[in-house]
């Protein structure tokens, strides 16, 4: 029988993926008076009709990424949209990353930036982390850090998570950072 958090976890997991393909979806058709759009005018500090045409390219940048990691998940490392203080989509691969983004865009708004692991490492390292740790019944919160190509793992007691962690391989690369937190969210 399945233990109550991983059913917890598996909640979580859906219920931010709906809440992402909801949120997707209405950046992508936001209606006439959009409080999103007047939202992004205001905290950007560009007009309404600007701020409607970046909203309306997220499904379009986002499935974007989605083909990418299905096509070249041994380099793709992961894209993000910068706002400030250009808009821009960066797009990292391991190796060439100019010529590998050329394969699927020359749209100026994509930046090709070359990044030392795949997002495939990221995740795996990150599943194998949080597997151990709750596991171990350790509380922890991982994120993965596309900008820096990092896993980062927040826990109460960083001493005891990084004895738990300390065998396994991926730990001595330098790409796990460990950070003390004083408590977690608890959703409701």
């Amino acid at each position: 029988m399945e233990d109550t958090s991983r059913k917890s976890l598996r909640f979580a997991a859906v219920s931010l993926t709906g809440s992402l393909l909801l949120s997707m979806t209405v950046l992508a058709n936001p209606p006439e008076d959009s409080p999103i759009a007047d939202w992004y005018a205001q905290t950007y500090g560009v007009s309404i009709a600007e701020a409607k045409r970046r909203t309306m390219r997220e499904l379009e940048i986002g499935k974007l990424g989605q083909r990418i990691q299905a096509e070249r998940p041994d380099t793709f490392a992961g894209l993000y949209i910068e706002h400030r203080p250009t808009y821009r989509v960066v797009v990292r691969f391991t190796g060439d990353a100019k010529a590998q983004l050329a394969a699927y865009s020359d749209d100026p708004l994509f930046v090709a930036e070359t990044a030392p692991r795949s997002l495939q490492i990221l995740l795996s390292t990150q599943q194998l982390l949080t597997q151990r740790l709750h596991e171990a019944g350790i509380e922890f919160l991982s994120e993965t850090d596309l900008k820096t190509s990092h896993v980062d793992i927040f826990v109460r007691d960083v001493e005891q998570a990084t004895a738990c962690l300390a065998d396994l391989p991926v730990m001595k690369e330098g790409f796990v950072r460990m950070h003390k937190t004083s408590g977690f969210i608890e959703p409701t």
